[in-house]
């Protein structure tokens, strides 16, 4: 569930006052891409923790894949994505995620070095995600 900070945000950049409206739908563009990116670094990093002893792990990695999915969705439609448009960026995130890795969980330090502490932020802080990693980009 959103929190309440989270919901604040998404409509104060959706309702600019006049002449911020550009710079809030980049922000908005920027954020919905970067949570697209979080679902799936959290997506592809729960496939490479397949075995039973790594089960929560596994089960945690995929919760935080589905909320970032759902922030993803949400704030694609608050800027008019389609839902094709959606769907694809998504798909676009899990391929090049896929290709930093060569397709191999062997190589999943290369996705935690560029993923893991951005995507961690966006869950615990949005607010702060938001003004470290889009607004002060």
């Amino acid at each position: 569930m959103l929190n309440k900070k989270l919901i604040f945000i998404f409509i104060s950049l959706s309702n600019p006052s006049f002449g911020e409206e550009d710079k809030n739908l980049i922000i908005m563009k920027n954020l919905q891409s970067e949570y697209a990116n979080c679902a799936a670094y959290y997506h592809i990093s729960s496939l490479c923790f397949s075995s039973e002893k790594d089960r929560k792990l596994r089960e945690n990695l995929e919760g935080l894949s589905e909320i970032s999915i759902k922030r993803a969705i949400l704030i694609g439609k608050k800027i008019n994505m389609s839902s094709d448009a959606i769907s694809s960026r998504l798909e676009l995130s899990i391929n090049n995620i896929n290709d930093i890795m060569n397709n191999n969980c062997i190589n999943i330090s290369s996705i935690l070095l560029r993923y893991g502490e951005k995507c961690k932020l966006s869950i615990d802080n949005p607010e702060k995600f938001i003004n470290e990693h889009i607004i002060n980009k």
